[in-house]
């Protein structure tokens, strides 16, 4: 299972789950702060975190790449939005999601555990 998150460390009251793509995922809505940028959290070697990078550079999305791989001390922020360990993990002001087009990666097929 691509799409699952911890609700109550996220605030379940704030959450919901919406159908989308006929793909069931899980949408959270962030009892914190609002991200000023959309956050894109990637590591190298992953196909999905350069697939997702790759549209959104098509598509003109503006948006801040954290690549775990060079950036370690970066995984401590991404923990405090998602317990979930796939890649690649999407942040906005609203929502977290993970994986793109139904396909991620492990963090231990990515070396980051």
């Amino acid at each position: 299972m691509h799409h699952t998150f911890s609700l109550a460390r996220l605030g379940g009251q704030n959450s919901k789950l919406k159908t989308q793509n006929s793909k069931l995922c899980a949408v959270v809505w962030l009892g914190v702060a609002a991200l000023d940028t959309i956050l894109v959290f990637t590591a190298d070697g992953c196909p999905h975190c350069a697939a997702l990078c790759e549209d959104f550079n098509w598509r003109g999305v503006a948006y801040r790449e954290i690549n775990l791989s060079r950036e370690p001390d970066e995984m401590g922020r991404l923990r405090d939005l998602s317990w979930e360990h796939r890649l690649p993990v999407v942040a906005d002001h609203e929502r977290i999601s993970i994986g793109f087009h139904g396909g991620s990666s492990t963090f231990a097929e990515l070396g980051l555990e």
